[in-house]
């Protein structure tokens, strides 16, 4: 039993079925799970949580799943090390770092879907090459958007069939 009823836009609150969507179609916000909080409440304890296997899947009826995993089934509980050590050689703030891969893990999982919502096609559609190409282009537009002049020189085409801009190659 799930106790997910949907997902949230965190901006304009426009709410979506539960399925793979990252952002909101509207304003390009991230979409947050929205709960059925009474339900949980009433059958689902830590002790109950905690008494099953380290994975991901302790927590399943708080995931956007239609059905029971039958893939990927010993995911999570993959511990993160923080390298304080080196983040100060570095002169990094560690957990910084941190959010900030995470925030563009997700940037470029949005650019992804949303260069594939613009086909009328989900991420699940597209083959495994193409997921990659569209993933090293929100690589490289972040690149650009950081001031990497390497970035700009690599481009492609974002969606299917637009021609990159003049004096840049595809590589």
């Amino acid at each position: 039993m799930s106790f997910v009823k949907g997902l949230r836009c965190r901006e304009c609150g426009k709410e979506y079925p539960a399925r793979l969507q990252a952002g909101c179609e509207d304003c390009f916000a991230p979409l947050e799970v929205d709960y059925d909080y009474a339900a949980i409440s009433k059958s689902l304890t830590q002790e109950r949580i905690a008494s099953r296997p380290a994975n991901l899947w302790r927590y399943r009826e708080l995931l956007p799943l239609e059905a029971e995993p039958v893939v990927g089934l010993a995911s999570g509980w993959t511990p993160l090390v923080r390298a304080d050590r080196l983040a100060r050689k570095l002169g990094l703030d560690a957990e910084q770092a941190l959010r900030d891969a995470i925030d563009r893990f997700s940037s470029r999982f949005r650019h992804v879907e949303l260069a594939l919502a613009a086909e009328g096609r989900a991420v699940s559609d597209a083959s495994a090459d193409e997921q990659e190409r569209l993933w090293q282009a929100a690589k490289r537009a972040e690149g650009d958007r950081m001031g990497d002049p390497a970035g700009s020189a690599r481009r492609e085409p974002i969606a299917g069939g637009s021609e990159p801009s003049e004096g840049s190659e595809v590589k």
